[in-house]
């Protein structure tokens, strides 16, 4: 799903590697250069900046597959991506759960004047619908008029009034996360069963590293994206347009012991036996 009208969602930072000497950026490495010296750190007696001079373009991506395949994303940890981005309050919420690797700076309603948060996110529900459509705009429009005449007419404090904002009103952010952190939020709000909006951002989040590291991210996603498996719910699942193209783990489950005849195993009592 495309972001709503009206939000947009740009990387304007990201690391690189530079020259020991001069410090200035090398030209022409991708910077997930940074994640493949990472990953062949580990198991090479060379030294890293011996390591910098010496892999080739394919070392570099198979080492970079092989790690973040075996979800040893730690090497993605190196890298780091700055977005800006506009969301609604609702989806902001849903997104600053997230606090580990990642840095948030959101426009205050504090000491911003109220009329930049006069635009609101409609939901795909509730466009469609043209009776709750009339409703919901009537309401934000109503709310928003109400908030100003309290803050010019009654003197209360700006940061008083916008209490009756709702949390469809929009709100500019800018973020910067690090690769492992990016990589795991992905499996989770890449996912159709995410909140849409949330899901929306995530697809524009992993587009934009795509570009700039494809050798990391080239196979980040939800769970079935990056194993070929859904881990989610069976009722997500049932409801998912992706379910013709991967199967579900209950599903493969049931089907290795009907191929075997045997009857379904407890896993905690197999831990327990262990």
């Amino acid at each position: 799903m495309p972001l709503p009208e009206g939000l947009y969602c740009e990387l304007i930072a990201v690391n690189r590697m530079v020259d020991p000497e001069s410090l200035e950026p090398l030209a022409g490495r991708p910077a997930d250069d940074l994640a493949a010296l990472g990953a062949r750190n580990c198991y090479s007696p060379k030294t890293p900046l011996e390591l910098m001079q010496s892999m080739s373009d394919t070392e570099k991506a198979g080492a970079v597959r092989t790690t973040v395949a075996s979800k040893h994303w730690t090497v993605a940890g190196h890298l780091s991506f700055t977005f800006a981005y506009s969301c609604s309050i609702a989806a902001l919420k849903q997104i600053t759960r997230r606090r580990t690797g990642v840095v948030f700076s959101v426009k205050s309603g504090r000491y911003v004047r109220g009329r930049h948060f006069q635009s609101y996110v409609v939901p795909p529900t509730i466009r469609t619908n043209s009776e709750a459509l009339e409703a919901f705009v009537r309401h934000m429009e109503e709310g928003t008029r109400l908030a100003e005449w309290l803050e010019r007419d009654c003197g209360i404090p700006q940061e008083d009034a916008r209490y009756l904002t709702g949390e469809a009103k929009i709100t500019h952010v800018v973020m910067t996360v690090n690769g492992e952190a990016l990589i795991d939020w992905a499996t989770k709000r890449e996912c159709y069963g995410a909140q849409w909006e949330v899901r929306a951002l995530m697809v524009e989040w992993l587009r934009a590293a795509r570009k700039v590291a494809p050798k990391v991210f080239y196979r980040v996603g939800a769970p079935c994206v990056m194993t070929g498996i859904c881990t989610e719910m069976k009722s997500r699942y049932d409801v998912c347009p992706r379910k013709h193209a991967f199967p579900h783990q209950d599903d493969l489950a049931m089907a290795w012991h009907d191929a075997r005849r045997r009857p379904k195993v407890d896993p905690v009592a197999v831990l327990e036996a262990d």
